[in-house]
């Protein structure tokens, strides 16, 4: 199937993009024809089974306006084993959602795509089995990067970049290199993988959230780069990875690097049982003030954590390498590579845990209630 060349006419461009899916059947491709296709007229529906939207070689940009249908979804994608590559998105808040709360139907791939000057393009639902790929894409100023509610998304080779902030819609920053939540119908995300991802610059790492009954469990944030992480307001940790509630448990934090932070490395509020293992953490000066307390930390946990095993990380310029306010934890053979300098290395008994209880707030996080007040718009 082909699009008809773009017009320039938002409401023709989202009409001929309407009828090529319309037309559609199981497997079909629909291509694009190359330029700025403008779209209005709120959100276009793929639910035919295994329907790919390819944009043409030599690039097509899909490009929203602002305006009564800012907080929509321009494509939902529904029917299972759907595939997006090639394709630039821009200006928009949610380029793709896919998939449906509850849905055992997974297999989604999005493939090659820039997401430039979007919200949060990219809204996963599902409770699938089937592994879907967000792979290879570029994601250049947008505020969230993907929204996560359930499981077997792999979220590999991406690059997360700002290089200009203020662009950023909404919050003229930044916001997280992505969020991870559980599916409302079934209150549990699980089997997440987010690995050989490059996040340069960003106010925070991947987030995964779980409160109330929920259950964030078995994810893997594996072999990431994080460099230059930023502090744009003291709702920001700068960190490369946030694990956040007591439903949070039994994740993997593994060989990880971050090159430079405002802010923290890995923070863990009221999460339990989780595995952070031979990350490198170097270059936190300290000097902005942070969400969490004590900026400059390398690993932050806090006293509602439990039973979290922390082994074998490497520390670098930075300074605190890890402050234990939990029960339970275990702190094994992480390397401080700068012994020698005179520094005051601050452990669970030398903290007055009446420090750390205005940060420690993990059910209010601001991120948490920006990001639940922008998926239920």
């Amino acid at each position: 199937m082909r699009v008809a060349p773009p017009t320039g006419d938002p409401a023709t461009d989202a009409a001929n993009i309407a009828a090529a899916v319309a037309a559609a059947t199981e497997g079909a491709t629909i291509k694009f024809a190359r330029g700025t296709y403008l779209i209005a007229g709120g959100t276009i529906r793929l639910s035919v089974p295994g329907v790919t939207l390819e944009g043409h070689r030599r690039g097509t940009t899909l490009q929203g306006l602002f305006g009564d249908e800012f907080f929509f979804p321009y494509f939902e994608l529904v029917g299972g084993h759907q595939r997006v590559r090639r394709l630039t998105f821009r200006d928009m808040h949610n380029a793709l959602s896919i998939g449906e709360p509850g849905t055992p139907v997974g297999g989604y791939r999005v493939e090659g795509c820039t997401f430039r000057e979007n919200s949060a393009p990219i809204l996963f639902f599902g409770f699938s089995d089937e592994v879907s790929r967000i792979t290879g894409n570029r994601f250049i100023n947008v505020v969230v990067p993907f929204n996560i509610l359930g499981k077997t998304v792999h979220f590999r080779e991406n690059r997360i970049t700002s290089p200009d902030p203020a662009a950023s819609p909404l919050t003229g920053q930044p916001f997280s290199a992505g969020a991870v939540f559980a599916d409302p119908v079934s209150g549990v995300c699980e089997n997440n993988v987010f690995e050989e991802n490059t996040i340069v610059a960003n106010a925070d790492g991947f987030l995964l959230f779980a409160f109330d009954g929920e259950t964030c469990r078995r994810n893997v944030i594996r072999d990431n780069t994080f460099i230059r992480q930023r502090v744009f307001t003291t709702d920001d940790n700068g960190s490369m990875v946030g694990l956040i509630g007591p439903g949070v448990e039994r994740n993997l934090v593994e060989e990880n690097e971050l090159r430079g932070s405002e802010g923290l490395g890995i923070v863990v509020l009221a999460a339990h049982d989780n595995r952070i293992v031979d990350n490198e953490i170097r270059n936190l000066p300290g000097q902005k003030e942070t969400f969490t307390p004590f900026p400059g930390t390398a690993i932050f946990l806090d006293e509602a954590t439990s039973g979290n095993r922390v082994k074998e990380n490497e520390f670098k310029n930075v300074v605190h390498t890890i402050i234990d306010l939990g029960t339970d934890n275990i702190l094994q053979d992480n390397d401080d590579d700068d012994r020698d300098r005179d520094r005051d290395d601050l452990v669970a008994q030398a903290v007055p845990r009446s420090m750390t209880r205005a940060g420690s707030r993990a059910a209010e996080h601001p991120k948490l209630r920006f990001l639940r007040d922008r998926m239920t718009r």
